[in-house]
C-alpha cells in the first residue's frame, strides 16, 4: 500500500509539473453535495469529456467552473452546478477545459474537526485553571 501511494503521489507531481494535472480548492457549493465549498479536487486534462462528467474549464479570463457536464453541441460542453436550477450562461469550450475532476478530498471535514479539536483544547485549557 505504502508503494501505491508514493507511485501514485509521483505520478501526481509530474502530471503537475506538465501542466496536465490542477490541485482546484472549491470556493462554492454549486455541486452540493457531490463536491463542496472548501473540498479539494484533482482535475485531471483528458481528450474526450462525457455526459455527467464533472469537468474544470475556464468562463473567462480568471474564473474557473467546476460544473457537471449535461450535453454536448459540437464545439460546446453544456454545464450546470448540480445544486443550480439553471444551466451555465457559459459554454464550455473544449479548447478552455483544464481537465475532469478524478478526486475530491472533502477539505471541509478536516477543517470542522480542527475548529471541533480547538474548542476542546480550549475547554480543556480553562477548565484546569
Amino acid at each position: 500500500m505504502k508503494y501505491i501511494v508514493i507511485l501514485l503521489s509521483a505520478l501526481v507531481i509530474i502530471m503537475l509539473c506538465r501542466n496536465r494535472a490542477h490541485v482546484l480548492l472549491i470556493t462554492s457549493n454549486s455541486m452540493y453535495p457531490a463536491i463542496r465549498a472548501g473540498d479539494i479536487t484533482l482535475v485531471i486534462h483528458h481528450k474526450n469529456y462525457q455526459t455527467a462528467d464533472i469537468i474544470a474549464f475556464y468562463a473567462n479570463q480568471q474564473q474557473i467552473i467546476v460544473h457537471r457536464v449535461i450535453s454536448q453541441s459540437p464545439g460546446a460542453l453544456i454545464t450546470k452546478g448540480d445544486a443550480n436550477s439553471t444551466i451555465d450562461q457559459h459554454t464550455a469550450n473544449p479548447a478552455r477545459v483544464l481537465g475532469k475532476v478524478i478526486l475530491i478530498i472533502r477539505f471541509s471535514r478536516f477543517r470542522e474537526y480542527g475548529e471541533v479539536f480547538k474548542r476542546n483544547l480550549t475547554e480543556l485549557k480553562y477548565s484546569n485553571h
